[in-house]
């Protein structure tokens, strides 16, 4: 049997993630577009991530450009993938809610099993 509270609140984390996803590759593509902006800004807050970012990509503009370039090709990637885990979860409570439980039951099988997987239980 579906639990609804629990789906709900998956839904909302996914769509949660999904909004701030879509945050990411707005600032990603406004890094790639002047990165020169952003660079002593990086250097200040996370001096450790950009002293990482500098060593992989081998400069301080190029590093920075890179980042903005993973943020504005990966966040819709996981816009994406957030979002689909949204919809899916919300379908599925509106099937359990329509009395189709037992189509809905082996699904919430699979998704029970994997959640215990990813905990490790």
């Amino acid at each position: 049997m579906l639990n609804l509270g629990h789906a709900l609140e998956l839904a909302l984390i996914a769509f949660a993630m999904g909004s701030l996803s879509l945050f990411g590759w707005k600032l990603g593509g406004k890094i790639e577009d002047s990165p020169e902006t952003y660079q002593e800004h990086f250097a200040e807050k996370r001096p450790l991530l950009f002293a990482v970012l500098v060593n992989l990509f081998h400069g301080e503009e190029r590093a920075t450009r890179m980042l903005g370039r993973l943020l504005s090709k990966g966040m819709p990637v996981a816009a994406m993938g957030a979002y689909t885990l949204c919809v899916v979860l919300v379908a599925l409570m509106v099937m359990n809610l329509a009395g189709l439980g037992d189509s809905v039951g082996p699904v919430v099988e699979f998704l029970a099993r994997f959640e215990r997987g990813l905990a490790g239980n």
